[in-house]
């Protein structure tokens, strides 16, 4: 190990609880998007869409939980994902012009950042840790 690929802005042993804590949350939240899915499945037909979406989030849950290395950088770019595109979903004039037309005053600048600046500082965190590789957790010890 050289010190290039020791260096954290997080002490390991913290380091190490929050990437457990993140991985359960997320573990959690695939889980549950996966039972919407099901019982949308369930309503309107089993559609391949459907059972792929459904298949891929159990598998991420199951990733997560085993603390696969695969399941946890999959998921720190698809969090990447989020956090790059978010801001686009919301900073536009589509969705001025809906709430315009539902009778609704569009959102102003600073209510939007109330509340996308702490989720994108949140979904930078979670990314950066769940992209950490620790020796604790990532690396088997031979063990005689």
């Amino acid at each position: 190990m050289n010190a290039a690929s020791s260096f954290t802005a997080i002490p390991p042993d913290r380091a190490a609880q929050w990437q457990r804590a993140f991985e359960l949350l997320f573990a959690a939240y695939a889980i549950y998007l996966a039972a919407l899915v099901f019982r949308a499945a369930w309503l309107y037909g089993f559609e391949l869409g459907r059972l792929i979406v459904i298949t891929f989030m159990m598998s991420m849950a199951i990733g997560l939980a085993l603390r696969k290395l695969f399941a946890r950088r999959t998921l720190a770019v698809l969090v990447l994902l989020a956090a790059l595109f978010l801001p686009f979903a919301y900073i536009n004039p589509l969705v001025a012009g809906d709430r315009i037309a539902a009778g609704l005053e569009p959102p102003t600048i600073p209510e939007l950042m109330a509340w996308l600046i702490p989720l994108e500082i949140f979904l930078f965190i979670a990314a950066y840790v769940l992209d950490l590789r620790l020796e604790s957790v990532d690396e088997p010890t031979d063990a005689p």
